[in-house]
């Protein structure tokens, strides 16, 4: 089974694209895609498709930052269904309970899991076993995403206490800052 995206996850796209000076359609017709594949939110393309979609635009613009820049413009409608299911969660536990799992209606490889210590928890971000791992653009993108719906949950003064990436420290930590505070 191919693992799959919805469009929604490229919402703003071209628009991110264009104002780092990529031209949107090239990037997509070098992965096979076009702009009436993003068209409704609710088609499904293949993830690898999208994890180098994202890569190809982070690369041509010279933006490692790239993923977090459409994270920045995400609202918690791109994610469908599952934003009605939480906009009616009455605690930030119980979103986090619906994130984990419906989340795979949104992206079918993704895994979220939820460890809790005394007076914390951690939100653990994963790919399904036997799927190629997603670019750093794509990671990035996931993980703000995932950082604004909890933000958005729980208002405007809520921070995470800290936010790790396995990889190597990018070479400006400006968006970094100002998407995850």
């Amino acid at each position: 089974m191919i693992p799959l995206v919805r469009a929604a996850s490229l919402s703003n796209f071209s628009e991110v694209a264009f104002s780092v000076g990529v031209d949107p359609a090239a990037c997509l017709q070098e992965v096979g895609l076009d702009e009436a594949d993003l068209a409704d939110p609710d088609h499904y393309l293949a993830a690898e498709l999208v994890s180098r979609l994202l890569e190809n635009a982070a690369r041509r613009s010279g933006r490692e930052d790239f993923g977090l820049r459409l994270a920045e413009r995400r609202q918690l409608s791109n994610l469908g269904v599952i934003a009605l299911a939480l906009k009616q969660a009455p605690t930030l536990r119980a979103a986090v309970d619906l994130l984990i799992r419906f989340i795979r209606l949104h992206i079918d490889c993704l895994l979220l899991r939820l460890d809790e210590f005394d007076q914390s928890a951690s939100i653990g971000v994963e790919w399904d076993v036997g799927v190629p791992v997603p670019s750093p653009t794509a990671r990035d993108l996931t993980v703000g995403v995932l950082y604004r719906t909890l933000k958005g949950q729980m208002g405007p003064d809520w921070r995470a206490r800290e936010i790790r990436f396995r990889r190597d420290r990018p070479a400006s930590l400006e968006m970094y800052r100002r998407v995850f505070d």
